[in-house]
């Protein structure tokens, strides 16, 4: 049991490297030699826990996308943790307050969604990697239309929406605020994506549209 857990950590901290060799370098550099170094280990030893450089890139990507969707399903329920589920107002801030969580506005979600971009881009000329990067864009669009669907049915969104187009609007809008925020930070006053998040949310109910 013991070796397990080591080893679950090791291919973790194997993970992580591989991360932060991407936001500092760029995907091409995450090579095993540079990933055995970040992690202060030998190139050896991360032979032995994958077999080739590209195994160790998409078992990173596929912990990336674990990452996200725990990210994602601690906040949801947290947010959702109270007594009576939210409504009206209240549960269109919770919604706004959960997708936010989306956007790369620390260090580490900027490390997390720098590191999503480049494996995304590189899935485009990499087919091993293609499917993880559907599922991570599949998860977010999942995730995106579940909000949307709890909005309606608590009475707190129109129930004339058509969901799929609200749905691809705020993926649109997630999208396009964290590439921005990632290629320059300062681009947004303080909150104002969070902001303009919130306001896209208040739209869905007929009373704000």
């Amino acid at each position: 049991m013991v070796n397990r857990i080591d080893e679950k950590q090791r291919r973790r901290e194997l993970a992580e490297a591989v991360w932060t060799v991407i936001r500092r370098e760029g995907f091409d550099a995450a090579s095993v030699r540079a990933v055995a170094a970040e992690a202060g280990l030998s190139a050896g030893s991360v032979r032995h826990f994958f077999g080739s450089q590209n195994e160790l890139h998409i078992f990173a990507m596929e912990e990336l996308s674990r990452d996200i969707g725990a990210r994602i399903t601690r906040t949801f329920e947290a947010a959702r943790g109270e007594v009576e589920p939210p409504r009206g107002a209240r549960a269109r801030e919770v919604a706004a307050e959960t997708l936010a969580i989306l956007l790369p506005h620390d260090d580490e979600t900027r490390l997390l969604y720098a590191a999503n971009m480049q494996f995304t881009i590189k899935a485009l000329v990499q087919p091993a990697l293609a499917p993880v990067a559907r599922a991570i864009l599949g998860e977010i669009r999942e995730f995106a239309g579940m909000i949307i669907s709890d909005l309606v049915d608590l009475g707190a969104a129109r129930l004339d929406l058509e969901i799929d187009t609200a749905r691809n609007q705020l993926c649109a809008m997630l999208d396009g605020y964290a590439l921005e925020m990632l290629v320059d930070p300062d681009a947004f006053e303080p909150g104002e994506p969070e902001r303009n998040l919130r306001a896209f949310i208040d739209s869905l109910d007929g009373a704000h549209s």
